[in-house]
């Protein structure tokens, strides 16, 4: 989630309204976070709200809604480096090697120098995830393609 510190170029209620939303976030309030993450993005000058509401849409809602994640990074990758770094796991996690490179690639253009170097951490750590879930959809075609089996006549 985007934190910001005391030399951030916020306005005073863009601060209070993005922190406010941190608090709902930190309370598990999601829908309440979104709202005031829009809210403090709409206030301020800066896109990277979008980054926090297109990480509680792609992780924290059920279910999970990447469509409107992508959405929301799209729209801070205006002004804000992780939200292409967002953009390029996400794309990881879909198995599309070109836009994720591109993404990638394009975090590091707008300043996020360590993005590759946190980005091959994160696919390590993920690796196992990734093997998991590529056996469980494997498994769920096999499942739909066995026949039933017939039992002999009496």
């Amino acid at each position: 989630m985007v934190k910001f510190n005391s030399n951030s170029p916020l306005s005073p209620k863009e601060e209070a309204v993005g922190l406010a939303g941190c608090d709902a976030y930190e309370k598990g309030d999601f829908l309440g976070a979104i709202d005031l993450f829009k809210k403090a993005a709409r206030i301020g000058r800066t896109n990277s709200w979008y980054v926090n509401i297109g990480n509680i849409y792609a992780d924290h809602l059920v279910p999970p809604q990447p469509d409107k994640a992508v959405h929301y990074y799209r729209l801070g990758v205006r002004t804000d480096a992780m939200a292409a770094y967002a953009l390029a796991v996400h794309y990881y996690w879909k198995d599309e090697a070109r836009w994720q490179r591109y993404w990638l690639d394009r975090a590091v253009e707008m300043g996020q120098e360590d993005a590759r170097e946190r980005f091959s951490d994160h696919k390590k750590r993920f690796k196992r995830k990734l093997a998991a879930l590529r056996i469980a959809r494997q498994n769920e075609r096999d499942a739909a393609t066995v026949s039933p089996v017939k039992r002999p006549p009496r």
